[in-house]
């Protein structure tokens, strides 16, 4: 596919983090963000599509890695 990089990069204590912390979901939506070309126009349904989980689930997930990144513990 033409909107993901061939190569990524993980920070991988960030990946570790957000994985244990806010679980498999936001893990899976934190890869796809790293991995896309462009982020510009991306919304909570192609997250969801893209990682093959329901948009509620993406919701909560964008939700939870947002805490995680802004360390704002729950």
């Amino acid at each position: 596919m033409d909107r993901f990089t061939s190569t990524a990069l993980i920070d991988t204590e960030q990946a570790y983090e957000v994985l244990t912390t806010a679980g498999p979901d936001a893990f899976a939506i934190y890869f796809i963000l790293e991995v896309l070309k462009d982020r510009a126009g991306i919304t909570v349904e192609a997250l969801a599509q893209l990682s093959n989980i329901p948009v509620a689930a993406a919701e909560k997930a964008c939700y939870r890695l947002g805490l995680v990144q802004l360390g704002i513990e729950q």
